[in-house]
C-alpha cells in the first residue's frame, strides 16, 4: 500500500489501485469460494427481512396513528379540565366579593378573627400576603365572606 502511495500521492486513489490489482482480486476470488456458503445464507436471510420490511412499516405506522389518536384524545381531557377548573375559580372568585376591611384590635389572633368571620387562617394569610402569624394592633385586613 505504501508503494501505491508513493506512486499515487493519493490514498483514496492508492486504495482503488490495490482493490483492483491482480494478486487483490485473485485473494478476492479465493475467499468467495471459501465463503460461498455463508453468502448463500445470507442473500436467503436478506430476502426474508426484504419481504417482512413493508409490513414492518405498516405496523410502525398504524401504531404510530394510534398513538397521535390517544395523545390528541388526551390533550383535549386536559384541555377540559383546565377549563373546568378555570371556570370554578372564576365563580369562586364572584362569590367572594364581599369584601370587608378589619382593623387588628390588642389581642388579637389570626385564628381568633379566622374564627370569627367563619374563614380558614391560611386564607387570611394568602389575602393578606402575611408569610408569619405576627400581626401588629391598627394594621388593616382584607377578609372575603
Amino acid at each position: 500500500m505504501q508503494e501505491l502511495f508513493n506512486e499515487y500521492g493519493d490514498w483514496n486513489m492508492s486504495i482503488v489501485a490495490y482493490s483492483t490489482s491482480p494478486t487483490a482480486l485473485a485473494a478476492m476470488d479465493s475467499i468467495a469460494f471459501v465463503n460461498a456458503p455463508i453468502l448463500k445464507s445470507l442473500r436467503k436471510t436478506e430476502e426474508e427481512y426484504s419481504e417482512n420490511i413493508p409490513a414492518a412499516f405498516e405496523r410502525i405506522g398504524s401504531l404510530a396513528e394510534r398513538r397521535k389518536a390517544e395523545r390528541q384524545a388526551f390533550l383535549r381531557e386536559q384541555a377540559a379540565l383546565r377549563k373546568a377548573r378555570l371556570d370554578s375559580l372564576r365563580k369562586r372568585q364572584a362569590a367572594s366579593t364581599d369584601r370587608i376591611t378589619y382593623t387588628i384590635r390588642r389581642g388579637d389572633t389570626l385564628g381568633g378573627i379566622a374564627a370569627r368571620h367563619r374563614v380558614k387562617v391560611s386564607d387570611l394569610k394568602r389575602w393578606n400576603n402575611l408569610k408569619s402569624d405576627m400581626i401588629r394592633e391598627g394594621r388593616k385586613l382584607v377578609i372575603y365572606k
